[in-house]
Parts: structure tokens; sequence; C-alpha cells
């Protein structure tokens, strides 16, 4: 009798176990964060024990651990995102043992005193790379007049002003990214026919130039703005607003009862109903009016960091007035009907609010 050794079920097997085993290390590292938490929460209300305190402990001293492997295991994209990365991990953990330090072992002490002296190190090198790349990078944008550059450099003299970095140079050349950084736009507005709504369009694109947005300033009709890269203009064709009426009727007939009378049914007399049809009619009329306005827009580049294109919205809106007249016999008419509550038809200038607010969303939402 022959046996035919498989290995895959073997190979099955251990794939299980170590993907078991590695469920389980996640599992019980996410926990020792949260058995430090409890742990300590009690000792700061005053419930002190040993089983307490070795706890706190424990769990601080697996954290320590799984933490110095991540720092040894750590890939990036370059040195300094190694770095960076390595940095937010010691904070970490010198938080971790700042908060235990009334009730951790003496043993962690110099942990946290190495621990110091690292974090320290590590965060004035970051100061001095974030600086020095800064300053490369600006040199660069000044020199190419290029503003994607300059916000690398923006960039750079914020993370070292983050770690720690506090000096005038820094401020001054900070600015200076910033201020290169903006792409400036001003908006203009033409209106091709009748003048009666501009200034209720211009009052409302205004607000524009209050927008924060990361590296953009905008300017509405501002001549005296300098270094505009782009020049957007804003075209209103005419409002056009067009109205109509229609009557739809419809008739409603209906069984009731209007009364009873007496009938004889062998030895015996009943009253039975006595039954009408009657009819009613609903005249719907509707009266609508369609407004639309075509909006395009033209920008004009005076600079490689405009790339905008042009676009144009046709906004429509429709507003409707309805109005229901009766004839007949209303107890022929639904109930629901003869309790409409009528619309009102918006005005005009409504319209045009409306319309300009859709406006303005549409220009915010596409170009800023």
């Amino acid at each position: 009798m022959k046996f035919i050794f498989s290995p895959f079920p073997i190979l099955l097997l251990f794939v299980f176990l170590t993907s078991n085993c590695s469920s389980t290390q996640k599992t019980s590292n996410s926990s020792y964060e949260k058995q430090f938490s409890s742990a300590l929460k009690k000792l700061k209300k005053g419930k002190s024990s040993s089983k307490t305190k070795s706890s706190l402990n424990t769990s601080l001293a697996k954290i320590m651990e799984q933490e110095t492997l991540k720092m040894n295991t750590i890939s990036g994209d370059n040195e300094l995102s190694k770095k960076e990365q390595n940095h937010s991990i010691q904070a970490k953990l010198i938080g971790y043992l700042n908060d235990a330090k009334p009730y951790m072992d003496l043993s962690f002490m110099g942990k946290l005193e190495e621990l110091n002296k690292t974090e320290t190190q590590l965060r004035e090198e970051l100061q001095t790379s974030h600086f020095n790349s800064g300053q490369e990078q600006l040199e660069a944008a000044l020199s190419t007049q290029d503003k994607t550059k300059s916000r690398v450099a923006f960039a750079h003299f914020e993370k070292a002003s983050k770690y720690g970095l506090n000096n005038s140079l820094l401020d001054s050349l900070q600015k200076v990214s910033l201020d290169f950084s903006l792409i400036k736009y001003n908006l203009t507005v033409r209106m091709s026919a009748d003048q009666k709504y501009e200034s209720l369009v211009k009052n409302k694109l205004r607000e524009l130039e209050r927008l924060n947005r990361s590296f953009k300033k905008i300017h509405f009709e501002n001549p005296n703005s300098t270094s505009i890269d782009c020049d957007i203009e804003i075209s209103f064709d005419p409002l056009s607003i067009i109205e109509d009426l229609k009557a739809n009727s419809r008739n409603y007939q209906k069984e009731i009862q209007t009364g009873t009378r007496s009938e004889t049914r062998g030895d015996r007399t009943v009253e039975v109903p006595v039954m009408e049809r009657v009819s009613g009619t609903v005249t719907t009329n509707t009266h609508i009016k369609v407004a639309r306005w075509r909006v395009e827009l033209n920008p004009k580049s005076n600079s490689s960091s405009c790339d905008l294109t042009g676009k144009f919205f046709q906004e429509v809106m429709e507003t409707k007035k309805i109005k229901l007249d009766f004839n007949g016999d209303r107890r022929a008419i639904p109930q629901e009907l003869l309790n409409y509550d009528r619309s009102e038809l918006l005005q005009e200038r409504e319209i045009v609010e409306e319309m300009i607010d859709r406006i303005y969303e549409k220009i915010k939402s596409n170009y800023f």
C-alpha cells in the first residue's frame, strides 16, 4: 500500500498560522496603548495599586519596543522624509514617558533622557534642512519666475518654523515666498445690453475678493493691481424672461347621497338612500416665467502661472403661479383640490437675485 505525500496542506496550514499570529500581534499592539491609557487614568484619579502600576509599566515597555522597531524599519521617499517620521515617533514616545513619569519605573528615566537628547538633535537637523532647502527653492523660483518652486520653498519654511526655528530671516523669507507664490486674478464685468442689474451683479461678484484660497489672490475691477497673472472678463448676455399662460380643465363626477326614502319590502318598511350624480369642473390656470441668462468667462493669461480656459454658463430658472377655478357642484371635486394653496409667482428682481447667486457659485467652484 503506497502513501502519496503532498506538501500543499502543510503549506496552507503554515500560511494560516502565520497570518493568525500576525493578526494577534496587531491586536495586542493596539491594545497596549489602551492598557496604558486605562492604567494612567486610574493612577491620576488616585486609584494607585501595584497591579495598576505594573500594568502601566508593562504596556509602556511594549509601546517603546514596537515604536523603536518602527523607527528601525522606516522607509521614505528621501532621507528628510525618514527623519521626519523618526522625529514624529520620538515625540510620541516622549509624550508617553512624560505622562507616565510620576508612576513609571526608574529604568525609564534614562530612556527619557536619551530620547530628549536625540529628539532635540534631530529637531535641530530638521530646522536646518528645511531652512536650507527653502532658500535653495526660493532662489531658483525667483531666478526662473517659477511660482511652483516658490510654493515648495514656502512649505519648507513652514516646516522649519514647525520644528522650532525662530529668527527674523525665516519670517522675511517666508513672506517673500508666500507673496511670490500668489497667483493674482483681476475680474471685470461686462453687461452686453441692459444695465438694469449691473450693480447687483457687481456687488455679488465683488465677494470673490474675500475668498480665502491658498496661493490665490482675487481682485475685482481693480485697475491699480500689479503683476496680475490672469485677467478674467465676465460677460453677461441680455437677460431673457419669457412668460406663458396655460389653462387646463377637468370634469369630476361623483355619486352622493341626497336623502332617504321609505320602501316596502314584504311585510316591513325600510329606509333606502337617495343617490344623485353631481359634476364639477376644475380649471387650472398656470402662469409660467422662464428666465435664461448666459454668462461667458474669458481668461487672458499674463504669465505662465495662468492656465485657466474659457467657459460659459447658461443659467435657467422657472417660476410658476397656479390658480384653480371651480365651476359646477363643488361636492364632486376632490377635497385636496378644494384645499389647494395657490402658489405665488416670483417677481423679476427676485428671479435675478437668485440667478446671480447661482452664477456666483459656478464661477467660484470652476475657477477658485
